[in-house]
């Protein structure tokens, strides 16, 4: 279990980095699978091809720091648009988690009531809504501090790292079919 447990942590780091370039729903459902994973392990060897698909996304997401590189006043001026987001951002993750456990409880104590489930269905819509924007703002500024160059080099970077998203997918549907496959 602590295999995986570093691995969703690692999975959760993509958020941090170039996290800001991939969806948060994304990057959150690769650590909820690489748990899930490890869940349905328990007792025998974790599946050996999530760990060999993990670990070229780590791979490729060294390649993409390597071939962007940064200046120091480009590192300065990201590391300045991440800061002012992360209280928001911290914010927002905790709210979007206490309205899950919301939502979640009420399934499971009260599913009839309609009324309640809708409410915090839309509450938590709403909450990912404003995560998303924060996200693309986040970007926006980011993007503008990157020459034509980088730009092109994270995207051709993020291209790749989607290909292994969707073989990590496969692997999970075939060998893990008590995953829901939803969640990629």
């Amino acid at each position: 279990m602590k295999k995986i447990g570093l691995l969703a942590l690692f999975i959760s780091m993509l958020v941090i980095g170039f996290g800001l370039f991939i969806p948060d729903s994304r990057a959150e459902n690769l650590g909820m699978v690489t748990e899930l994973v490890g869940r349905s392990s328990k007792g025998k060897r974790i599946d050996p091809e999530v760990i060999r698909v993990l670990m070229q996304i780590k791979k490729e997401v060294e390649k993409i720091k390597n071939d962007v590189d940064l200046t120091q006043e480009q590192k300065n001026s990201i590391q300045a648009a991440i800061d002012d987001v992360v209280p928001q951002a911290s914010q927002l993750r905790k709210n979007l988690r206490a309205q899950q456990e919301i939502l979640r409880n009420q399934l499971l104590t009260d599913p009839s009531n309609t009324s309640v489930i809708n409410t915090v269905a839309e509450t938590i819509a709403s909450t990912r809504s404003e995560m998303t924007k924060l996200r693309i703002t986040t970007m926006g500024r980011i993007a503008t501090v990157l020459t034509p160059e980088q730009r092109s080099s994270i995207s051709t970077g993020l291209v790749r790292i989607d290909a292994l998203v969707d073989q990590l997918k496969e692997i999970v549907e075939e060998n893990h079919p008590e995953i829901p496959t939803g969640l990629f």
